[in-house]
C-alpha cells in the first residue's frame, strides 16, 4: 500500500485543502509527508538518523542506578535545545531507563530537542527519600 496515496486525501478530507497553512512555518519541518515502511514493520528499531545517544553517564555515586542516557539531534542549534526528562516509572522499585520510553526519546530528539533518560536508586535496596534526591 501506498501510504501516501491514501494518507494526503484523508486529511485533505478531514482538515480542509490547505490543513497545513495553520502551521507555523518554523514547525513545517516536521510534518509527516508519508509513514516510512521500516516504522510500521518493525516498530521496536528505535533508532531514528539524525540523533546521537550518549549512554551510561555517571551522574551521581551509586554505581548503575546512577546513570543517565542522552539523546540530541546531530545539528547544533542556536540558543540550545529545550528539554525533556524522562523519569522511569516502577513505583520506585522496579524499573530501568532502557526499558520505557525510547520511541519518545528518538521521536523528540528527531524533532530538535535534548532528552535524558534517567536511572535512579530502587527499594528495597535503597529506602525513601534516596529515589527523590537522585531524581532532583
Amino acid at each position: 500500500m501506498d501510504t501516501p496515496q491514501h494518507l494526503r486525501p484523508a486529511l485533505r478530507r478531514a482538515l480542509g485543502e490547505d490543513y497545513r497553512a495553520d502551521i507555523p512555518a518554523q514547525r513545517q519541518h516536521v510534518l509527516c509527508d508519508d509513514i516510512l515502511t521500516s516504522h510500521w514493520i518493525k516498530p521496536f528499531k528505535f533508532k531514528r538518523n539524525g540523533v546521537y545517544q550518549h549512554r551510561h553517564i555517571a551522574y551521581a555515586e551509586a554505581g548503575k542506578r546512577n546513570l543517565l542516557d542522552i539523546y540530541h539531534p546531530h545539528e547544533p542549534r542556536e540558543g540550545g535545545y529545550p528539554v525533556l526528562l524522562q523519569v522511569h516509572g516502577g513505583g520506585w522499585m522496579i524499573g530501568a531507563k532502557e526499558q520505557q520510553a525510547k520511541p519518545l526519546m528518538y521521536h523528540m530528539a528527531e524533532r530538535g530537542w535534548l532528552c535524558v533518560a534517567i536511572n535512579y536508586r530502587l527499594s528495597p535496596r535503597a529506602s525513601f527519600p534516596a529515589h527523590i534526591i537522585d531524581v532532583k
